[in-house]
């Protein structure tokens, strides 16, 4: 397949939008739409303002894919969250949910879900120290439920096996693009956080054998890597408004930051 024939995927993750006029500024330093298919949103697109998701895909044109981060969830229910972008006829990627874009000929099934954490992604002996450090440091376990529950620990384990053994269904498949917030590869991981004791919470370590793409978010870190089975992982988070410092380029009025965000990032599969 030519490059002029690849499916071009526009990425981002990690808005944290939290009104109209922060998402009518964020498509501005979007690339013009007749140069990508269809773009993806991996997740934290808002800090729990979820009707902002819906005011966004609004304003494009182009078919657009999304998962919910944590944030995406804060002060909600994540059962609530999702029906109402299902039932406003988002393109929302979770467990049992699947879509399939026809571009040229070929079909792409995407997939994916929030995916959560395991908190092995640093082995067992450190499971236990990142569940006590994520539950006392981390909002997820204190401002979201999940039907009629906080969402716990375990809970957070239970949905990570939910959403993984619903994507293992597609390994294999031709064309498959997978989508999820919480990233699902230590190669992703951005070398200052080796060793924290947090690692755990924020990144999983999953064989990827079968698989040839993953998008995702969370981090607040870009990357664009393969990892040792083969499979390709690329990450472009905007971030918190100061977390990093952004350059603008006027004549495209692209945006891009130390952390390797890029407004216009792209990607050919």
């Amino acid at each position: 397949m030519s490059s002029t024939n690849k499916l071009k995927i526009l990425l981002h993750s990690d808005t944290h939008l939290n009104n109209e006029s922060e998402v009518d500024d964020f498509l501005t330093s979007l690339p013009p739409e007749d140069t990508y298919d269809i773009s993806v949103f991996a997740g934290d697109i808002t800090n729990g303002k979820v009707h902002l998701i819906k005011y966004l895909i609004s304003k494009l044109s182009k078919p657009a894919y999304l998962v919910c981060g944590n944030h995406d969830y804060y002060n909600n229910n994540i059962m609530d969250v999702n029906k109402y972008l299902l039932d406003a006829g988002l393109n929302l990627l979770k467990e049992g949910v699947s879509y399939t874009y026809n571009h040229n000929g070929v079909e792409y099934t995407l997939v994916g879900g929030t995916t959560w954490t395991s908190f092995l992604s640093d082995g067992r002996k450190a499971r236990h120290a990142a569940r006590k450090a994520a539950f006392n440091s981390i909002a997820d376990f204190h401002c979201i439920k999940y039907g009629e529950s906080k969402l716990s620990l375990d809970l957070m384990e239970y949905l990570h096996l939910k959403d993984w053994n619903w994507i293992a269904k597609f390994n294999n498949k031709p064309n498959t693009i997978i989508v999820t917030h919480f990233p699902c590869s230590l190669s992703a991981q951005n070398e200052r956080w080796k060793g924290n004791i947090l690692n755990p919470y924020f990144i999983n370590a999953k064989i990827t054998t079968g698989f040839n793409l993953f998008l995702s978010g969370h981090t607040h870190d870009g990357c664009d890597v393969i990892d040792k089975f083969g499979c390709r992982h690329v990450i472009n988070p905007l971030g918190y408004k100061n977390e990093f410092l952004r350059i603008k380029f006027p004549n495209d009025q692209a945006i891009a930051g130390f952390n390797r965000y890029h407004s216009h990032k792209i990607i050919e599969y």
